[in-house]
């Protein structure tokens, strides 16, 4: 039997303000670009074959919370989300799209339950999503780039450090076992290293590219001290880019580009697979406009422990610092972000 076709975009919010993307095709574990000239999302050839379509969102309009819930009744667990998310997201829900997973309910083994909260303003959701319905996507399914290199990665099976070099931005994946992972968004990506010819100012962003992801694994080893990174693997960007980059982190045992399969994923995909492979899960929404709870089964979930690209109060002069039981990463570039 023939599997489904899943399709994976990724979109990107380009400086004029329009949806640039990368477009894959995934069957039977075989991958075709469909990226469309120009990256233009208009120019997007979807087939004519029903397919699962899921959209991978850009980092900068998504902030996303670890919260520790008291070990309530499953039929509390929306009521205590609520009140939650009220102090944890900086604006009126009504101004925002969310999506809060549980990741585990074992109130007789933990103090707590884990919830994983992702907020998206309105006005971004509903540009996703005009965006789609322009090319015939009737109802767009969004879920978070760091989902999207999550599930592309497959599952965790020992420490590993995955760098997405995107379009505006690049992000620092943490991954661990037991389904555990922390993420910085780093603002230097593609756009900063295209905008200059001159090799020797590449050469300075890429250097401070390598410094900051340096310094954050230097970070979170002081979350984890018994972190020690078993491989590290370079994703996004050009192949130019990432051997540069890899260059500079000699320290580590690095990989650039990674396989579906027994066949390596087109360079600069792996964002766009990721959100085809997410088509396969139930649970493909994640922005709703009401705060709606997920709670899996036995199996092992999702732990999100850091991400925000926005500025809370001071936090722009200190990139780290601790909210309660949230780590909230802070990029040094946030006047960009539209909040």
């Amino acid at each position: 039997m023939t599997a489904r076709t899943l399709i994976g975009i990724e979109g990107m919010i380009s400086d004029d303000n329009t949806l640039k993307v990368k477009a894959a095709r995934v069957q039977d574990e075989v991958v075709t670009d469909i990226t469309p000239k120009n990256y233009n999302y208009k120019n997007l050839d979807l087939g004519r074959e029903k397919a699962t379509i899921t959209i991978s969102v850009d980092s900068n309009p998504v902030l996303s919370r670890f919260i520790g819930l008291p070990p309530v009744d499953k039929k509390r667990i929306e009521e205590v989300t609520r009140y939650e998310a009220r102090l944890q997201i900086p604006f009126d829900l009504d101004e925002v799209v969310t999506s809060c997973r549980v990741i585990n309910y074992r109130p007789k083994e933990f103090k707590e339950i884990e919830v994983a909260l992702f907020a998206m303003r309105k006005e971004y959701a509903d540009f996703y999503a005009n965006c789609a319905r322009e090319i015939g996507i009737k109802k767009p399914k969004l879920v978070p780039r760091v989902d999207s290199l999550n599930k592309v990665m497959g599952e965790q099976k020992g420490q590993e450090i995955v760098i997405n070099i995107a379009q505006r931005d690049s992000d620092i994946l943490i991954r661990e076992p037991n389904n555990r992972y922390w993420i910085r968004s780093i603002p230097l990506g593609l756009f900063q290293l295209e905008k200059y010819s001159d090799k020797d100012r590449r050469e300075t962003i890429m250097n401070d590219l390598s410094e900051e992801v340096i310094r954050s694994i230097g970070y979170y080893k002081t979350l984890s001290r018994d972190f020690i990174p078993e491989k590290m693997t370079i994703l996004g960007g050009t192949q130019e880019y990432a051997e540069a980059l890899s260059k500079l982190l000699l320290n580590y045992n690095v990989t650039i580009g990674h396989s579906l399969g027994n066949a390596k994923i087109p360079k600069g995909l792996e964002v766009a697979v990721g959100a085809a492979l997410i088509g396969q899960d139930k649970e493909i929404n994640y922005f709703k406009e009401k705060v709606e709870i997920n709670i899996p089964g036995e199996s092992p979930y999702m732990r999100i422990l850091s991400k925000t690209m926005k500025d809370l109060g001071d936090a722009a002069k200190n990139p780290f610092r601790t909210t309660g039981r949230a780590l909230v990463s802070v990029g040094s570039r946030i006047e960009r972000l539209g909040y």
